[in-house]
């Protein structure tokens, strides 16, 4: 692995892609209306890490929505508006990444318009506390795969930060020739699954857009259960980890976070396929939750996901077998410590093989300034990792038992 460090906040990892829902779903996309038929509409938008944001006017103001695969409907972070409605369909049992449940009532935006297009009845769930303090202002909501449930084509253009919708059955299939594809399918919730090709053999996995800073993520359980069928099994999975550490695991769930630790496993791919996209030189971790392939892969390859033939289309940015080389990528990340923790707001989760291990720092440790300004919040640090554009800067961190450590880094938005 390459001497070097990525930092991240871990938590943004996924923080909706393990809602499920049942067909008062359904139900409520039934709803949705479209201003116009046949039509192209070519829109700009943000792409952060791979994660595709889309301005959405409501009421004469542009809001920001997270395109997230993941989810299957939308979601609004925040309050019930006056404009609002509230479906008349039964509540939904949600439940989220870190198995909290709730029941869900559904409401509609009346009328959104992305680009000249203007969406009428869309069915949110309200998301008033929980995951909104991660959010950190970025996102005023998330739009859904129910968008393409209901035959709306989209490419996202994250070369040059557009977003291409049609409602035309053909209208990618010409830019589509001669392009690594992966069908998916649904099932009753909107969520797209996928095939990937591992050394473990083929896998299906969720394709979940909003899950920032990943690549791909295995299944830590179903990982462990494979592994236990038979000796052959086992010696493969050791032999391709490169490293097994305890660490922290946070997920932060459309409910609030859930901190615990676990032994997680990082393993070395030499290739792989998404679909039959080609991917080499791919680290994978296991985690708690859903195996799923996150917006990493969009810093590579724009997306076209055609909705009437029932596939994503891979358009890479270069070479049509990427290489990841992502092996040190969250070698070093962060995660809000307990409320109730009086040392310092955010925790450090480090892996052995890192620059920052070796310079003494420890998974747990406190973080506590960048080059000398306070980290009090998870919201003034993505703000600061962010602005500091991958340069080197001085961190300042606290072991739990008060030994103060401060090492020079290299920081990733």
């Amino acid at each position: 692995m390459k001497n070097k460090v990525l930092l991240s906040t871990l938590f943004v990892l996924s923080f909706v892609n393990a809602v499920w829902a049942q067909n008062p779903i359904i139900s409520a996309t039934e709803q949705i209306r479209f201003s116009k038929k046949n039509f192209v509409d070519t829109i700009s938008i943000k792409v952060i890490n791979g994660a595709v944001v889309v301005p959405i006017e409501i009421e004469g103001k542009v809001k920001n929505f997270l395109f997230d695969t993941g989810c299957p409907t939308g979601v609004w972070f925040g309050r019930q508006e006056p404009w609002m409605k509230r479906a008349e369909v039964d509540t939904l049992s949600f439940s989220d990444i870190n198995h909290v449940r709730r029941q869900q009532s559904i409401y509609y935006i009346p009328k959104m318009k992305m680009g000249s297009l203007h969406i009428y009845n869309y069915p949110t769930i309200l998301n008033e506390e929980g995951i909104n303090k991660y959010v950190c202002g970025r996102f005023d909501g998330m739009i859904g795969f129910n968008l393409v449930g209901k035959g709306l084509s989209f490419k996202f253009d994250t070369k040059d930060s557009l977003l291409i919708v049609t409602d035309r059955k053909n209208f990618f299939t010409k830019e589509s020739k001669g392009l690594p594809k992966a069908k998916y399918k649904t099932h009753n919730d909107y969520r797209p699954i996928i095939e990937v090709e591992t050394p473990f053999g083929v896998v299906e996995s969720l394709f979940d857009s909003g899950a920032t800073n990943v690549w791909f993520v295995l299944n830590d359980y179903d990982m462990n259960s494979w592994s236990l069928k038979n000796a052959k099994n086992r010696m493969k999975y050791e032999n391709l980890t490169v490293l097994m550490d305890t660490t922290i695991n946070a997920q932060a769930g459309l409910y609030g976070m859930h901190t615990d630790t676990m032994i997680a496993r990082y393993l070395h791919f030499a290739t792989t396929k998404i679909g039959k996209l080609p991917i080499s030189d791919l680290y994978v971790k296991t985690e708690r939750g859903f195996t799923k392939v996150g917006s990493a892969l969009l810093k590579h390859t724009s997306l076209i996901i055609d909705a009437h033939k029932q596939r994503f289309v891979f358009v890479p940015h270069e070479e049509k077998n990427i290489r990841a080389e992502n092996g040190e990528s969250g070698s070093v990340s962060f995660v809000p410590s307990d409320t109730a923790d009086s040392i310092g707001a955010i925790r450090v989760v480090v892996r052995k093989c890192s620059d920052a291990y070796s310079k003494g720092v420890r998974t747990g440790d406190y973080l506590i300034s960048i080059d000398h300004e306070p980290i009090t919040d998870i919201c003034i640090l993505t703000r600061v990792l962010a602005e500091l554009q991958n340069e080197d800067a001085i961190f300042q961190f606290s072991s739990p038992e008060g030994v103060q450590k401060e090492v020079r880094l290299k920081s990733a938005k």
